[in-house]
């Protein structure tokens, strides 16, 4: 996982994923982008990509 601070209440964080199931093994990437809104840190956007494991 990475986090890279874009500016003193925004940050970009990307990292990698694996799910074992019983139904077939995922794996892929995410990119979550966090903000601090109220003094909160809240995610304001959340995306993954994945597909099953080779």
């Amino acid at each position: 996982m990475k986090l890279y601070k874009i500016d003193t209440r925004t940050a970009v964080m990307i990292g990698k994923f694996y799910l074992t199931r019983s139904i077939g093994d995922q794996q892929g990437y995410y990119t979550l982008i966090w903000q601090k809104i109220d003094g909160v840190w809240k995610i304001i956007s959340d995306h993954s990509s994945g597909g099953p494991v080779e």
